[in-house]
C-alpha cells in the first residue's frame, strides 16, 4: 500500500525537479515519444523506483503502528465535523490545481491547504495525550 501511495508524489517530483534543472541549466529536454526520450526511460524508471522504494521503506512502519491508546471521545478524538473539514479542504487544494493550473502560487496554497487538512484530521488542536493512568493497590487509577 505505501508504495502505491506514494508512487505518484515520487513521480510529480522528479518531473518537476526534471523541469528546472531544463529550464535553469538551460539544457534542453528530448521531445517527449522521441527516441532520445525513450533512451532516458530506463534512468527515469529506475530513478523513480529508487526514490520510491526508499520513501517506502521509512513510511512502512505508519501502516503496521497501532492508533496511540486514548483516542476515545474527550480524549482528543477527531470530530466528525473536523474529519469532514479536512476532506474538503484537501479536495480543494485538488480543484485549485486542476482549475487554475499548476503555478509556484497555486502549488504553495495547495500544500499549505494539504497541511492544514492533515492537522484537522488529526487531533484537535491544543489536545494533549493523555498521560498514564496511575493505578493503586486497590485496583482504581488515582
Amino acid at each position: 500500500m505505501t508504495i502505491y501511495l506514494w508512487h505518484m508524489p515520487v513521480l510529480l517530483t522528479l518531473a518537476g525537479v526534471t523541469a528546472l534543472v531544463g529550464m535553469g541549466a538551460a539544457v534542453p529536454l528530448p521531445e517527449p515519444a522521441s527516441l532520445e526520450w525513450w533512451l532516458t526511460r530506463p534512468l527515469w524508471l529506475l530513478c523513480t523506483l529508487t526514490a520510491t522504494a526508499l520513501l517506502s521503506f521509512r513510511l512502512a512502519r505508519l501502516e503496521i503502528s497501532s492508533p496511540p491508546r486514548g483516542t476515545g471521545p474527550g480524549l482528543g478524538a477527531v470530530t466528525a465535523g473536523r474529519a469532514a473539514a479536512g476532506v474538503i479542504v484537501g479536495a480543494s487544494a485538488v480543484v485549485l490545481l486542476l482549475v487554475a493550473g499548476t503555478s509556484p502560487a497555486t502549488a504553495a496554497i495547495a500544500v499549505g491547504c494539504w497541511l492544514l487538512a492533515l492537522r484537522l484530521a488529526t487531533r484537535p488542536i491544543g489536545a494533549s495525550r493523555p498521560g498514564p493512568v496511575l493505578v493503586g493497590a486497590d485496583g482504581r487509577g488515582r
